[in-house]
């Protein structure tokens, strides 16, 4: 029985790969075996539970074969092989593009260090210190030194030799800072049970299975699971500070060089260096001296250091080495280097940068502190202002009911002189002369009251006019709820790694199926980009994705997804702006919103902005099957507007004298695109629709989604509510940087590329790298890696731009990519892929545009 499909199993590579010829086809495929080694629970794998030699078959694809190396740990997901019924065959194969090097963020590897190989714990990241294991280690660890241990730590391995399978191992710090982790080792020993293991396996150093090779090699390995070793680790750890060899003689020659004589001692001390140890000969004594009194004298920081290095700046061992390097490959250095300089330019300022960012972040958070207490102030204002309006209130009820009195008084008072008014017609006539006196004495008051003949008051209408009608009015424009109410308090802040966390848990229970890296890829260029592209084939989940996100944003609010999630499906007649936002209705004068939505969307978003800044939540706008339609037609407005870098984006939606002042939406003649917006549209690649342009492709993130990694069986999508706190404008922006660091080397690749990038019409320029460098930058390590990071952008900012795929040389520059990214030390699975898919697709066309760049 198949227990083990479809779980992800740590596994060791058990022999190197081989290449048998498949029957009949003339194709040849490198395939490889892999041991188990702990189940998806911890549990230590059963060798009887997997039939034959007890190991796992791996076919290799181009971007993993550089994973091949017997005796290094990676994790995978078991699924039945071809094979599975032949009793002499393994009954599992893993799943070809869910293998990846076991990570820090699975399990910690510790590693232990001979107590006598350093005299103090930052020697552990010296130059000179190396320590020899008996397998690839992983790219992050932890190191035991003297009861203590430290971590995490970046690895760097190359093979001593190929004969006896041993790997030499160095040091250096994760953190940017280069802080490090201390802590007893006794947390070891309060770990839970099942959640430390030491394993051993043999492994086959050539291409033959290790139960048919006599060429076998031990490999022993200390893993603890990463979720209950972070749970051990004490609250209060101590920090400390391990300064490489190569920071410590900057910062001292920083105190007795001036900066030119500092700049150009460092470059010659390093390139010497790098000169000796690629010649592998042996200097004489006279030769080595003077390096070693200069280095012990720049870490003694004394008075007499700097006069001794002067001397031997003066005795010209240095020059004579490298002034010929110098004059002839400073021009070629410069233009051919122009990445791995500006990597170590970003690296030198890294540091201010950092706090520069710290500082805004602080600033960010007093302007958030200002805004709730401005809100908390209008708020208690407006409690005044509505116990004045009360007041107020009342006093015209009772100046109303006063006044009714009078009106009574007086309307009474009328009444008895229309009585005496009688009385005296009657009296008239019997005595004229009487009544007639008494009739002037009252005259003025008769007068005054309207009672003679012909006398109007002033007040009372007349009785054939009539009340003009009221003009109409038009509906007024109503914001939601969720934005009218006040906010109470500010929004807890989110670690985004528990964010991705909730973000993979809620598409599982949705009953949806993703790689981690396509969720990974996704959220980054989110966060980064206003824009971002999913493409593929139909039916790989691009419409749904979108929707998934914006749940997982509001979190606990589930209820108002709807206000802040909009699916707009694209319709091939679009023309212009008019079809997605709105148009102007000539015989009413008013504007008129779109069936989409989009106009009233963004006045939320802009009102919503405008009264809670950083504490807004974001909006999700995804444009269906966009490429149905010309996207530079009906979204051209947008990515103008997008790109700006001004505080207010403006977007200019009709004329304001062209609808009446009091039509519903009179005052929005232009709208403000808010920092909130988040646009994703889903693309499908077949003769059915449009061309994406170059223009486009520049300003955004491509993810292929790809078709072949799904499962033949999807559980039935369910309305699950995700859990946790909503995510604010503010946690985003915390959550992105501009700082990137990372190796050289993947600076070097980038220049390695650009000759082959400009043959297929899509030359590295300074927006895509900055992108690039934003992108990576922003990845958490604790997600993954900078090289991770480079692959995807690879991937989905270089690789879709490239054009002309017909012409002479394209195919010759695609080969040059493919062995670049081979070769390199560093593995691109998912560049390596596109590349692929590019080349097997039946649809090149639409894939590429060949019209107009930006």
């Amino acid at each position: 029985m198949l227990e083990h499909i479809g779980g992800r199993v740590v596994l060791a590579v058990a022999q190197k790969p081989f290449e048998p010829l498949t029957s009949g086809s003339g194709i040849l495929h490198q395939f490889c075996t892999l041991l188990p080694l702990l189940d998806e629970e911890g549990v230590p794998a059963n060798p009887d539970e997997f039939p034959a030699k007890g190991d796992v078959w791996w076919m290799l694809r181009p971007g993993s074969r550089g994973l091949a190396e017997p005796g290094r740990l990676l994790i995978g997901i078991l699924e039945e092989s071809l094979y599975s019924g032949d009793p002499t065959k393994a009954h599992y194969q893993v799943v070809v593009d869910s293998v990846e090097a076991l990570r820090a963020r699975d399990y910690v590897e510790i590693l232990d260090v001979a107590t006598e190989s350093i005299g103090e714990p930052r020697q552990l990241v010296a130059r000179k210190t190396q320590i020899d294991l008996d397998h690839v280690p992983q790219d992050e660890v932890f190191v035991r030194w003297h009861g203590r241990l430290y971590g995490p730590l970046r690895t760097r391995s190359e093979p001593v030799s190929t004969q006896d399978g041993q790997w030499r191992v160095r040091f250096l710090p994760v953190q940017a800072d280069n802080t490090v982790l201390e802590m007893s080792d006794e947390v070891l020993r309060h770990l839970p049970p099942g959640a430390e293991h030491r394993l051993a396996v043999r492994v086959s150093l050539d291409s033959r299975a290790p139960v048919e090779s006599a060429w076998l090699h031990t490999c022993q390995y200390h893993l603890i699971s990463a979720r209950e070793f972070q749970t051990a680790i004490p609250h209060d750890a101590k920090r400390v500070v391990f300064q490489t060899d190569d920071l410590i003689i900057q910062r001292v020659a920083k105190r007795f060089l001036s900066r030119a004589q500092r700049r150009e001692f460092l470059s010659l001390m390093t390139e010497l260096q790098e000169k000796i140890a690629a010649s592998g000969e042996e200097l004489r004594r006279e030769e080595v001296e003077p390096l070693t009194q200069l280095a012990e004298l720049v870490r003694s920081e004394d008075a007499y250091s700097q006069r001794l290095a002067a001397a031997v700046l003066e005795m010209g061992i240095l020059d004579a080495r490298i002034s010929d390097a110098i004059e002839r490959k400073t021009k070629e250095h410069i233009a051919e280097n122009a990445a791995r300089l500006q990597t170590e330019i970003n690296r030198e300022i890294g540091t201010l940068r950092g706090e520069c960012e710290e500082w805004e972040k602080k600033i960010e958070s007093l302007k958030n502190a200002f805004d709730v207490l401005k809100r908390k102030q209008t708020r208690e204002l407006d409690v005044e202002l509505n116990a004045l309006r009360e007041a107020c209130s009342r006093e015209c009820a009772e100046e109303r009911q006063r006044l009714d009195k009078q009106i009574q008084e007086l309307s009474r008072q009328r009444h008895v002189l229309s009585e005496n008014l009688t009385k005296v017609a009657h009296d008239l006539g019997v005595n004229r002369d009487e009544v007639v006196n008494q009739f002037l004495a009252i005259s003025p008051l008769l007068q005054q009251f309207g009672l003679l003949p012909g006398a109007k008051q002033a007040s009372e209408p007349s009785s054939t006019g009539s009340t003009p009608p009221p003009p109409l009015a038009c509906p007024e424009f109503l914001l939601p709820a969720f934005i009218t109410r006040p906010m109470l308090q500010e929004s807890p802040q989110v670690q985004e790694t528990a964010f991705f966390e909730r973000l993979c848990r809620h598409v599982q229970d949705a009953g949806f199926q993703y790689r981690d890296i396509d969720l990974l890829s996704f959220h980054v260029s989110v966060k980064c980009g206003d824009l971002t592209i999913l493409g593929g084939l139909p039916g790989t989940g691009k419409s749904s994705l979108p929707r998934l996100y914006a749940e997982v944003l509001v979190g606990d609010d589930y209820d108002m997804c709807r206000q802040r999630y909009l699916q707009i499906n694209v319709s091939p007649s679009w023309l212009d702006m008019r079809d997605l936002l709105g148009h102007i209705n000539a015989l009413d004068r008013c504007f008129q919103p779109a069936e989409s939505h989009l106009y009233e969307q963004i006045l939320w978003a802009q009102e919503e902005e405008a009264q809670r800044g950083q504490e807004s939540g974001m909006y999700v706008i995804c444009l269906d099957e966009m490429n149905l339609a010309h996207v530079e037609h009906y979204f051209s407005g947008f990515l103008q507007v997008l790109e700006s870098t001004e505080s207010v984006r403006t977007l200019r939606c009709f004329a304001p004298d062209a609808v009446s002042p009091a039509s519903t939406f009179a005052k929005w003649p232009a709208v403000n695109l808010p920092r909130t917006l988040r646009f994703v549209g889903t693309v499908n690649f077949d003769e059915t629709t449009r061309q994406l342009s170059q223009r486009l492709l520049d300003r955004a993130n491509l993810i292929r989604l790809p078709s072949d990694s799904l499962p033949l069986q999807l559980k039935e999508a369910l309305p699950v509510k995700p859990q946790g706190s909503p995510i604010t404008l503010r946690t985003f922006r915390d959550w992105t940087s501009t700082t990137a660091q990372f190796d050289p080397s993947l600076g070097e690749l980038i220049d390695a590329l650009r000759d082959h990038l400009t043959v297929l019409g899509c030359p590295m320029n300074p927006r895509r790298f900055s992108a690039i460098r934003k992108f990576i930058a922003s990845v958490p390590p604790q997600l993954g890696s900078p090289e991770q990071a480079l692959d995807l952008q690879i991937a989905q900012r270089i690789l879709p731009q490239m054009r002309g795929l017909f012409r002479p040389g394209a195919r010759e520059a695609m080969d040059g990519i493919r062995k670049t990214l081979e070769n390199h030390r560093f593995t691109f699975p998912e560049s390596l892929r596109v590349l692929e898919d590019v080349r097997n697709s039946e649809y090149p066309s639409a894939l590429f545009d060949e019209g107009t760049s930006a």
